[in-house]
């Protein structure tokens, strides 16, 4: 009996094992970003030929847009092949502002700091500008039997922006021939024209001014307006692998007015408009461009105007932004005065100064 008694009071004097500590629970903390996932597409570009690309907008200036493809890796693209630049992810406006309840942190549990918000890219304002001009200056002439001479000066200027442009070009052309004149004219015209984002069509308004001193007219004022439209674009790479423009072919359909002044018909003639404008660059260092453009009368049916441009450029490595240009004007004008010839022909060589 004094056995078991003993054994009970060792048993309640023996020392209890240490219960084992537990964690303290942290909240869950979700994992950060892979690096993939902070560099995907941010931005969607739509270029000049409808094509849509989704990258990441790494720098924006006046003349290139930088962007990192996830395939095609980065890319500088110049700015007037960009038609639009949308963010693909907008910064949602902030809610209300709520207070919440404070929480309670457990003993010895260190607060986690809050999960740093990736910013979201900055959106650069809209592309500046772009001005592109060149002069040119051609002259020539022959002496014998008979002296001839010839004088071309020409001035030409563009602006492109995003979705619009303007181009202005202005010529005077002068030939004489024993000291008298036999072509004597000058012409001044704009043409503006505004793109439809992602889309080949486009929408223009032209203008131009006319003096001929052997035409039946002396004074022409012409204007119109209408649609275009984008049936060819053929793009290439070039030396620095960057995307170019090749051969681009566009259309346009329209209506206008013409408006002589010193011939026997002075009166405002309705006209329609039907043209085409083509560019083709050879290479990077020639190209070719023509306009054909139809103007057919609208009050007088069977009458109409032709209009012909055709131009080749060469650059030259003498002088940086010179280039050799051959060029020829046609006009066709199925009403004349029965003294003038319908037809107006004019083929030269000049030296053109971008600048």
């Amino acid at each position: 009996m004094l056995r078991w008694v003993a054994v009970c009071v060792s048993i309640l004097l023996a020392p209890r094992p240490t219960p084992p500590t537990l964690s303290p629970l942290v909240p869950y903390q979700p994992p950060a970003p892979t690096p993939h996932q902070l560099r995907g597409p941010t931005h969607e570009l739509t270029l000049s030929t409808g094509e849509v690309l989704l990258g990441r907008l790494i720098q924006r200036t006046a003349d290139l847009d930088i962007v990192e493809h996830p395939i095609l890796g980065r890319l500088e693209i110049p700015a007037g092949e960009v038609r639009t630049l949308r963010p693909l992810h907008e910064e949602p406006a902030p809610l209300p502002e709520k207070k919440a309840a404070p929480v309670q942190t457990p003993p010895h549990v260190t607060p986690q700091a809050a999960e740093t918000d990736v910013p979201p890219p900055a959106v650069t304002a809209p592309a500046t500008p772009r001005w592109k001009s060149h002069f040119e200056l051609g002259f020539n002439g022959t002496a014998g039997v008979t002296e001839n001479t010839n004088l071309r000066i020409a001035l030409n200027t563009a602006f492109k922006q995003d979705t619009r442009s303007l181009t202005f070009d202005s010529n005077y052309f002068l030939r004489t021939s024993n000291g008298d004149r036999s072509d004597n004219k000058a012409t001044a015209g704009a043409l503006a024209q505004w793109d439809v984002p992602a889309s080949r069509w486009s929408y223009f308004a032209q203008g131009r001014y006319d003096f001929d001193e052997f035409q039946s007219w002396k004074h022409r004022g012409t204007a119109g307006g209408g649609v275009g439209y984008l049936l060819a674009d053929v793009t290439g790479l070039d030396d620095a692998g960057q995307p170019v423009d090749v051969l681009t072919l566009t259309g346009r359909v329209g209506l206008g007015g013409r408006k002589e002044f010193g011939s026997l018909n002075q009166d405002l003639q309705p006209e329609g408009i039907i043209g085409a404008d083509l560019i083709w660059h050879i290479s990077q260092k020639q190209h070719l461009s023509t306009q054909l453009t139809f103007f057919p009368n609208l009050d007088d049916s069977g009458e109409f105007r032709a209009v012909t441009k055709a131009q080749w450029w060469l650059k030259l490595d003498a002088v940086k932004g010179l280039s050799f240009k051959l060029g020829l004007d046609f006009e066709h004008q199925s009403q004349t005065d029965p003294d003038v010839s319908p037809n107006d022909v004019t083929v030269y060589v000049t030296l053109v100064l971008d600048f």
